[in-house]
């Protein structure tokens, strides 16, 4: 019986917790179209997940390479780094991040 309490209340957790990190992901996502990608990446990375640290990744990477000012553009390649090196954590298979990584050591 314990067995199956427990894996009735991982699913109701799972229904519980998935819709608040799609709204999440689509809120970071959003940011991200709309052109605030300093938004978007601070979002991003407060899912704690490999889907929206590659979105982090990609937002500081726009953000580096064209619109924030010089001095701050190895600060957010950095960021983007750090971001795409946490999402090959959680997911090695990754393909966002594993191109994110590549353009980011590219700079």
């Amino acid at each position: 019986l314990q067995g199956r309490a427990m894996k009735y209340l991982t699913l109701l957790w799972l229904i519980w917790v998935t819709p608040a990190w799609a709204d999440g992901f689509g809120q970071a996502e959003t940011a991200y179209r709309d052109g605030r990608f300093a938004v978007a990446a601070q979002l991003g990375e407060s899912l704690g997940t490999a889907a929206g640290d590659a979105l982090a990744a990609r937002a500081h990477l726009v953000l580096a390479a064209y619109l924030a000012p010089p001095l701050d553009r190895p600060r957010h390649l950095a960021d983007a780094e750090a971001a795409v090196r946490r999402a090959l954590i959680r997911d090695p298979d990754n393909v966002e991040a594993m191109l994110h990584l590549v353009i980011a050591m590219g700079y």
